[in-house]
């Protein structure tokens, strides 16, 4: 088997195959690097009372989407709190109809990913 001087996307594990095999090491460099992944979407979420145990979700969604050494952009409120001039993704967590704010919001180009 040939692989480069540096194994990567191993997930820190000694690889485990199931038939014996010789191992060479090649001497070129790894592929063309892997482009820069897209920074995490900053979420505005509103929730109502019921639907407030959802959010813990969407939190570690936002978690996992973050670099590790950073605090996930995630706004949460109340579905009685306004979008902010910022909101570019909402999640929404209510039943019922939009409040006509938040319909104007996504006529206007908003996005809005969750629904229940």
């Amino acid at each position: 088997m040939v692989v480069p001087p540096l194994l990567e996307d191993a997930d820190a594990e000694r690889p485990r195959l199931t038939r014996p095999v010789t191992w060479r090491v090649s001497d070129q460099a790894a592929a063309a690097e892997q482009p820069m992944p897209a920074a995490a979407p900053a979420l505005t979420v509103r929730h109502s009372a019921e639907a407030r145990d959802s959010v813990r979700y969407v939190s570690a969604a936002a978690s996992a989407w973050s670099p590790p050494d950073a605090e996930p952009a995630l706004d949460v409120a109340a579905v009685d709190q306004p979008l902010g001039p910022e909101t570019r993704h909402l999640v929404w967590l209510a039943t019922g109809p939009l409040p006509e704010a938040v319909a104007d919001w996504i006529e206007d180009g908003g996005r809005r990913p969750l629904v229940p």
